[in-house]
């Protein structure tokens, strides 16, 4: 009610939820996993680094069933350290979010990251790919979703072309010809 506002009336932030998100390890990812299900309604996103849900696994848990998975939510990544301890908690919780519904890939990132322990080290190690998972918007001309632009890529974006599929309308005006061939080599 208060820092948000202030925070988007006095910096270039974009005003609602589906702008807004929220990370933080330990305690903190436990309080990110409970706001980004308790108020969809002001964070659409979140990271949780080795979250502390043995804190009480049990709530957590029964929380997250109860409320399910909310419309708005738009990407969540949790991690924990197979080294940290206790990652039955975190995979108690990680099976819920997958029994709700949630499935890898564009929505949900879920990682045991091996070896790793509870501390700063750890967390910083993983924080870039949980920030590219969270705010990198997907790569469009990467049409095989292989993470990679090649050759695969533009045969894929012909086929789609030559068949009159959709997909390859990337000037988004629902008709394929030459300005969608130059708007794929351009975002190419």
């Amino acid at each position: 009610d208060d820092l948000i506002p202030w925070i988007e009336s006095n910096y270039r932030a974009r005003p609602g939820a589906a702008n807004r998100s929220l990370s933080g390890s330990s305690l903190g990812g436990l309080v990110s996993t409970y706001a980004v299900f308790a108020y969809p309604d002001v964070f659409s996103r979140a990271a949780s680094f080795s979250s502390s849900y043995w804190w009480d696994a049990v709530q957590i848990d029964t929380f997250i069933r109860s409320v399910g998975i909310p419309v708005g939510l738009d990407r969540f990544y949790h991690d924990y350290g197979t080294a940290e301890g206790s990652i039955g908690a975190f995979r108690v919780v990680d099976q819920t979010l997958r029994d709700l519904g949630l499935t890898e890939g564009e929505r949900f990132e879920s990682l045991e990251a091996a070896g790793h322990q509870h501390n700063e080290t750890f967390w910083a190690a993983r924080l870039p790919n949980a920030l590219r998972f969270l705010i990198d918007p997907p790569c469009v001309p990467d049409l095989n979703a292989d993470g990679v632009l090649d050759n695969g890529d533009i045969s894929t974006f012909v086929l789609l072309f030559l068949a009159g599929n959709p997909a390859a309308d990337f000037t988004g005006d629902g008709v394929l010809d030459n300005g969608d061939i130059g708007a794929f080599v351009q975002l190419f």
